[in-house]
C-alpha cells in the first residue's frame, strides 16, 4: 500500500509540479536544492554487505512551506569517474524545520573514502497546497 501511494504522489508531480533545481547550490559544506539542504557533514556509510554499503545523510526543510513527499538521487563513480551506480531515497512529508535521515544502498561503495565518489544529483520535493 504505502508503496503504491509513494508511485502515485511521484505521479502526481507531473500534473501539480514541485520544487527541483537541477543547478544546486553547493557549498564545501552544504548541498541546497531550493528550501531543502543536505549538510555534507552528515554523509556516512554503514553496514557494507556484499560490496553495497548503505549511504546515510540528513536532509532538513529550511524553507516555510511543507512537503508531501521527498526524494533524493545519488550517483556513485568509480576511481576513472565513470557512473557505476545510481540511487534513490524517499520519504514522505516533511514540516519546516524538520530534518529527514535518509538511508540508502549502493554499489560499489564499500568504504568511507569512497564517499568522495558520491555526488547528490537532486533532492526534490512535492510541496504541499494550501
Amino acid at each position: 500500500m504505502k508503496k503504491k501511494l509513494l508511485i502515485a504522489l511521484f505521479c502526481a508531480t507531473a500534473i501539480v509540479g514541485c520544487l527541483s533545481e537541477k543547478n544546486a547550490q553547493q557549498t564545501s559544506e552544504e548541498i541546497r536544492f531550493g528550501d531543502l539542504t543536505l549538510n555534507r557533514n552528515t554523509l556516512g556509510l554503514t553496514n557494507v554487505i556484499d560490496g553495497k554499503g548503505k549511504i546515510t545523510g540528513t536532509v532538513k526543510n529550511k524553507g516555510r512551506d511543507a512537503f508531501d513527499g521527498i526524494s533524493i538521487e545519488i550517483n556513485v563513480y568509480d576511481n576513472s569517474g565513470a557512473l557505476t551506480a545510481t540511487t534513490t531515497a524517499v520519504t514522505g512529508g516533511m514540516e519546516p524545520g524538520e530534518t529527514w535521515e535518509f538511508e540508502t544502498l549502493a554499489a560499489p561503495i564499500t568504504s568511507a573514502a569512497d564517499l568522495d565518489k558520491v555526488k547528490i544529483v537532486e533532492i526534490w520535493g512535492l510541496k504541499r497546497e494550501h
